[in-house]
């Protein structure tokens, strides 16, 4: 009886060792590695091999997320393989929209599952890394200027914000002149640029600021 046990055992074991030479599916790169300014999209080609015995009816690839923290992107949906032969090679594309994703390094696990016309399977995974280089931006909106009276200081509102992907420490804003056809509005040179500081602000945070200018001086073209 032991020895029936016994045998049972490893015959298992020996199918479970056949089934797996059987099939087996390799990525053959080690990891896959991207990198892109903000509003590009990348791409990378991979290769996967069929390193058993058995042909695949399909070969999927699942794992589209790429994460840094809390901000992910996706990488596009990879076309399946079809009917891969033992120690056939398939080539296929991995794929990102960047978008407006923060700078940083995105990094994710893209999973390989083959599948043989019997439902076995066999898998494979690579890493794949995207770093996003930082491009700061920023725009004015909502600005407002005040009703001004000649002599008398009158206010510009605005709101900074910040359209890059990169935090910034501060933001320097500067107005030009101010015209109305022939009528023009000089801003003294001191009151030209200021700074106002936005510490670790957000891709999409709004930082607020006033600033007060004096209508000292007026011009005219007849």
């Amino acid at each position: 009886m032991k020895r029936l046990v016994l045998l049972l055992a490893l015959f298992a074991v020996l199918t479970a060792v056949s089934v797996a030479a059987q099939n087996s599916v390799n990525i053959t790169d080690a990891q896959i590695n991207l990198t892109a300014n903000r509003g590009q999209t990348v791409s990378a080609d991979f290769t996967v091999n069929n390193t058993g015995s058995t042909t695949f009816s399909t070969v999927q690839f699942s794992g589209l997320t790429l994460t840094n923290g809390a901000e992910s992107v996706t990488i596009n949906s990879i076309t399946p393989v079809t009917n891969l032969a033992p120690a056939g090679t398939a080539t296929r594309t991995v794929t990102v929209p960047v978008g407006n994703a923060k700078e940083g390094v995105y990094s994710g696990t893209l999973t390989a599952t083959a599948t043989n016309a019997t439902g076995q399977q066999a898998t494979d995974t690579v890493p794949v890394n995207l770093s996003v280089n930082g491009t700061p931006d920023v725009s004015l909106m909502n600005i407002a200027i005040g009703v001004g009276v000649q002599g008398i200081t009158t206010s510009v509102n605005y709101t900074a914000n910040n359209s890059g992907n990169t935090d910034l420490d501060s933001v320097t804003v500067t107005f030009l002149n101010l015209t109305s056809g022939a009528e023009i509005i000089t801003v003294h040179p001191s009151e030209l640029q200021w700074e106002f500081d936005c510490f670790n602000l957000g891709k999409h945070t709004i930082c607020p600021g006033s600033r007060h200018i004096h209508r000292h001086s007026q011009s005219r073209s007849d």
